[in-house]
């Protein structure tokens, strides 16, 4: 049940492909961004929403970045790259 919860969560927040980094909420300038970047779950739920997105299509892949904002809270969030950018 759960695990039916969590894929409807991922897929119902955004209608847009996530080939479309503009959408992307902005990192904020005060945030420490971390080295060792997301958890093993992070990375999975961008590899999917990716997926069903159809970046692959776009010549995208995921990409994952993880930040602590000033206030402690850790934030994960998923974007796209262009398959040729390392």
């Amino acid at each position: 049940m759960a695990g039916a919860f969590a894929l409807a969560a991922l897929t119902a927040c955004s209608a847009e492909p996530t080939g479309q980094p503009v959408t992307t909420a902005p990192i904020p300038a005060d945030a420490k961004v971390l080295d060792d970047g997301c958890t093993m779950l992070g990375e999975l739920a961008c590899r999917f929403t990716s997926g069903v997105h159809g970046d692959a299509g776009l010549e995208r892949r995921s990409a994952c970045t993880a930040y602590v904002s000033p206030n402690g809270t850790r934030t994960e969030q998923c974007g796209s790259l262009p398959v040729s950018q390392p």
